[in-house]
């Protein structure tokens, strides 16, 4: 049985690897994907650094 938990927290893994998370825990409201600069979508860490360009440069403007 824990050979099968396994397996499938690393199938996990692997659909989230590569994406931004918030860390809430200290909320009580766990993790989950990352809903800042306005985002409604899970964001890889190239779009979230698009993002977080654009609306630094926005602010510069």
């Amino acid at each position: 049985m824990t050979e099968q938990l396994n397996r499938i927290q690393e199938k996990l893994d692997l659909l989230r690897h590569g994406y931004i998370w918030s860390d809430d825990r200290g909320n009580d409201a766990g993790i989950y994907p990352s809903l800042e600069l306005g985002n409604e979508k899970k964001l890889s860490f190239l779009d979230w650094y698009e993002y977080w360009l654009d609306s630094s440069l926005s602010e510069l403007a």
